[in-house]
C-alpha cells in the first residue's frame, strides 16, 4: 500500500496520489521498496528510478547497494528474477513497456556492443529486462569491495530509439537480495549519466539517493470509548533502530479487515520519541484499522555525493501497520 502514493518534503509535506511510474513534474527520484523490511530476511526488493521527461535521456543508470546487503547471483541462465518496466517519452507521447527480468548468457552480453561500451568486461552475473514490446535492457552485476556491495549497471544506451527520453526503470527482485542484519538507514545509490552529443556524458553524471529502514515497525493501538463516541489510535514509528520524527501516519478504517476496501479517515504527526495520538469523535466504531506510512522525498540528499552534477533528490522508504481490531 505504501508505494501507491508518495510525500513530497520540500519545506513542507505534500502527499501526492500518485501511481507507479507518476514522477515529481520538476524533481527525478529513486524509490526502494522493500516488502520485509526485518533484519536480514532475503526479500522481494523493487528499485523504482523516475527521471523527467525534459532532461537529456540517460544513457546509463547505476544503481549500488549499500554495504551490508548481501545477493544471491548464482540463478540458472533464463530464471525470472522479477517484474520490470521501462517508460519512455517520445516525439511529447509516453509509452510504457511492461516486462521481467531474467538472467542472461555472458556471451551474450559480452557479444552486444553496445552493452560492452556501457559495462565492458566480465561481470559477477548478467540479466536482461525483456521487454513487451521486443526491446532488452543489457543488466551487469558486479560485487564490489567499496563504496557498497553491488553494483546494478542498466544499459539504457542498448534500447534507445532516436529521439525517445527514458523516464521510468522499474526492476522488482524476487529471492536476490538479503537485508543487512544491523539495525539502520541503508541509502542505496542511482548514478544516472545523461546523453550527450557524442554519446554517454559522463561529465553530467548526477545522483538520486532511496533510503531503506532496517527494520520499519509501526505500532497500532485502537480503542473506542462508547460513552463519548471516542475513537483513538495510537503507536509508535521507528526506523533502523531509531524513532522516525515528524512523519505522518495516515489512519485507514474499514467494516472488514481487508485493507483494499478500507478509507482514509484521518492523519497523526510523530513526536520527538516517534509516538504519534490519533482521536476523532465519530457516531460509530470503526471495527478495523490500519496505519501507513508513504514514502517522502527531500530536496536535499542524505549523503555525501561524488557525482560530476551532484546528488537531486533522497527518498526514505515507508511502511504499514498490521491491521487491528478496535477495542
Amino acid at each position: 500500500m505504501r508505494r501507491v502514493s508518495l510525500a513530497v518534503v520540500l519545506l513542507v509535506a505534500l502527499s501526492l496520489a500518485a501511481a507507479t511510474g507518476l514522477a515529481d513534474s520538476t524533481t527525478p527520484e529513486f524509490d526502494v521498496y522493500t516488502v520485509d523490511q526485518s533484519r536480514g530476511s532475503t526479500t522481494e526488493l523493487s528499485l523504482d528510478v523516475l527521471l523527467l521527461a525534459g532532461s537529456p535521456a540517460a544513457s546509463t543508470v547505476v544503481i549500488t547497494a549499500p554495504a551490508g546487503y548481501g545477493a544471491t547471483l548464482t540463478q540458472p541462465i533464463g530464471t525470472h528474477l522479477g517484474d520490470a518496466e521501462l517508460d519512455v517519452t517520445a516525439g511529447g507521447t509516453p509509452v510504457q513497456s511492461m516486462g521481467s527480468t531474467v538472467v542472461a548468457d555472458p556471451a551474450a552480453f559480452a557479444a552486444n556492443a553496445a552493452a560492452q561500451q556501457c559495462a565492458p568486461g566480465a561481470h559477477t552475473a548478467v540479466w536482461s529486462m525483456s521487454l513487451s514490446n521486443g526491446a532488452a535492457v543489457p543488466i551487469a552485476v558486479d560485487a564490489v569491495t567499496s563504496d557498497g556491495t553491488y553494483r546494478i549497471t542498466a544499459c539504457l544506451n542498448a534500447v534507445q530509439p532516436s529521439g525517445a527520453t527514458p523516464t521510468q526503470i522499474y526492476l522488482d527482485l524476487t529471492n536476490v537480495f538479503r537485508n543487512p542484519s544491523a539495525a539502520a538507514t541503508y541509502w542505496w545509490r542511482a548514478l544516472v549519466t545523461p546523453t550527450g552529443p557524442a554519446g554517454a556524458n559522463p561529465s553530467a553524471a548526477y545522483e538520486l539517493q532511496g533510503g531503506e529502514p532496517i527494520p520499519e515497525p509501526l505500532t497500532l493501538k485502537a480503542t473506542w470509548d462508547k460513552k463519548h463516541h471516542m475513537f483513538t489510535a495510537r503507536g509508535v514509528l521507528t526506523g533502523g533502530g531509531q524513532p522516525r520524527v515528524g512523519i505522518h501516519v495516515h489512519i485507514h478504517a474499514g467494516a472488514t479487515n481487508k485493507q483494499s476496501s478500507m478509507r482514509e479517515i484521518g492523519v497523526a504527526t510523530t513526536g520527538l520519541t516517534g509516538a504519534y495520538v490519533f482521536r476523532q469523535k465519530r457516531a460509530t466504531r470503526p471495527a478495523y484499522v490500519y496505519g501507513e506510512v508513504r514514502f517522502y522525498i527531500y530536496s536535499q540528499c542524505a549523503v555525501a555525493s561524488t557525482a560530476p552534477a551532484g546528488c537531486a533528490s533522497a527518498t526514505i522508504d515507508g511502511t504499514d501497520s498490521y491491521t487491528v481490531k478496535t477495542k
